[in-house]
């Protein structure tokens, strides 16, 4: 059997196995973080150890063992995604970002981030600006003083190039010499590439890095913006929310009950 990588046993027992993400994560949490073991080791289990070890059907554990057969349709999947640009990063890669490990729980940590742009921003500190408003001119003068003080600091932006106050700043680091911003997108990168080219210029600058947790033809959907949400609040280290609503406010909330510092509105602070 060809000598594959990783990376390409994590898809085929996400994509080919057909078993359902929650039954495929405790698998690799258990056979990878818990027992520090890969998943081409994991392929040469027979389908009753597949069964007896994980709890699966005989079905499912016949399902996972072929996956196998299929690597090389993954394979070449990676190689249309690479020729894009768009690295995938499996949780056990060192360029997986590190705050993630640490700050969100196992459960709701992506198995694989699609990254295209500067990918060592990743490990690099950020803070996010939260609000779906048009920012009000006191706003954006705030905005303006908050994203030079930033880069001044060498800390990043973590955006998630959403309407209103949330694409104002994000177009404001830009705007700022030298300013950098790890931006999480709803949507898939190849997706994201076919409905805009504003940001070819920053990604070839290594200025952003673009990240999703869905597979890169994933189209947008309001639905997929909870996911990305949960991946900035735990990426930054603190959240600022200049122009408070509703949905800022709640995130702000389970922010602080997590310990992460907040600041709300143009001068109160909380944390």
């Amino acid at each position: 059997m060809t000598d594959y990588p990783e990376l390409i046993y994590w898809l085929a027992l996400m994509n080919e196995s057909h078993l359902k993400l929650n039954v495929v994560k405790p698998i690799i949490q258990q056979w990878c973080f818990g027992e520090q073991r890969t998943l081409a080791q994991l392929f040469e289990l027979s389908p009753w150890e597949w069964a007896t070890r994980f709890g699966l059907s005989d079905e499912e554990a016949n399902r996972a063992v072929d996956a196998v057969k299929r690597l090389g349709k993954q394979a070449a999947l990676v190689g249309q995604w690479q020729a894009q640009r768009i690295e995938p990063l499996i949780r056990t890669d060192p360029r997986y970002p590190k705050r993630l490990v640490a700050t969100l729980p196992a459960a709701k940590q992506p198995l694989i981030l699609w990254a295209r742009g500067s990918l060592s921003l990743l490990q690099e500190p950020g803070v996010a600006v939260l609000g779906s408003q048009t920012p009000d001119e006191a706003t954006a003068e705030l905005i303006n003083e908050i994203m030079r003080t930033l880069t001044g600091e060498e800390i990043n932006l973590i955006s998630g190039y959403g309407r209103g106050l949330d694409r104002a700043t994000f177009e404001t680091m830009l705007a700022t010499d030298g300013g950098r911003a790890v931006t999480v997108l709803p949507m898939g990168l190849s997706a994201f590439a076919k409905s805009t080219s504003k940001l070819e210029g920053a990604v070839a600058q290594e200025r952003i890095v673009l990240v999703s947790p869905f597979a890169p033809d994933t189209p947008f959907q309001e639905k997929l913006a909870e996911a990305r949400n949960l991946l900035i609040d735990h990426l930054a280290l603190a959240l600022l929310i200049p122009q408070p609503d509703d949905e800022a406010l709640a995130r702000g909330s389970a922010a602080l009950a997590r310990g992460l510092p907040v600041f709300v509105g143009l001068t109160d602070t909380a944390g």
